[in-house]
């Protein structure tokens, strides 16, 4: 498939603000963080699965829908939940060992 096909392919953004008072709304980078995703993978992941606008240039994504998210991707994966540390594995030590500082 042509890159001009892909391009002409997706639905158009919507380029109006929502109507609701009240809701609050973040960037790109903020949801990003958020999700604890690269920005490319966000637009290609996630931001298909969210509430969001266009205004000029600049995305803007509902905050509620990215609590949403969070929430559906720990239900479809609860071990997920922690991440794992950074560095060497803590001693897993058996039972009736002594422990040494």
């Amino acid at each position: 498939m042509s890159r001009d096909a892909l391009l002409t392919s997706t639905a158009p953004a919507p380029t109006r603000p929502p109507e609701k008072e009240g809701r609050r709304m973040v960037t790109v980078r903020e949801a990003c963080q958020r999700l604890d995703e690269s920005p490319s993978y966000f637009y290609r992941a996630s931001l298909p699965h969210l509430r969001w606008y266009k205004l000029g240039r600049a995305t803007r994504i509902e905050d509620a829908s990215i609590d949403e998210l969070i929430e559906k991707r720990l239900a479809a994966n609860p071990k997920s939940a922690q991440r794992p540390r950074r560095g060497r594995p803590r001693k897993v030590v058996a039972q009736g060992e002594p422990v040494f500082p």
